[in-house]
């Protein structure tokens, strides 16, 4: 391999490491515009994402009643490579009572299941008396 080669191969992976460096902090920007948004129309805010850290699809975002009425509901498609992140409503969960859903039962994908799974146990974990 030359030198230059090398060279090119390096400032390509620079070039493809800003663009994902741009689409994860633009994701931060939106997580942060989500919860800013949907703070003030509940006591609570819930969140739930459907893996672990490198392998996250989904984030779903739930203002919620002290008693687990969802007000509002909204879902974060996450950023990848070439892809940025992009906000959706769930109007699926809107006026369900969160500590009373059944994800696998509402017919969504299994990334958006999951996610609603971990939105529910988020809700269970932090209402623990």
């Amino acid at each position: 391999m030359s030198v230059t080669t090398l060279s090119n191969l390096l400032i390509a992976i620079g070039i493809l490491w800003c663009i994902a460096g741009y689409f994860t902090y633009m994701q931060t920007v939106k997580i942060n515009m989500i919860m800013n948004e949907l703070g003030p129309m509940a006591e609570r805010l819930y969140s739930g994402k459907n893996a672990g850290f490198m392998r996250t699809r989904r984030i779903v975002f739930a203002a919620a009643t002290n008693s687990g009425r969802i007000v509002e509901a909204q879902v974060l498609h996450a950023a990848i490579i070439f892809k940025p992140a992009k906000v959706y409503p769930m109007d699926a969960l809107k006026g369900k009572n969160v500590f009373y859903m059944d994800p696998a039962s509402m017919g969504l994908e299994p990334v958006m299941e999951k996610a609603v799974s971990n939105l529910i146990r988020d809700a269970r974990q932090r209402n623990k008396k």
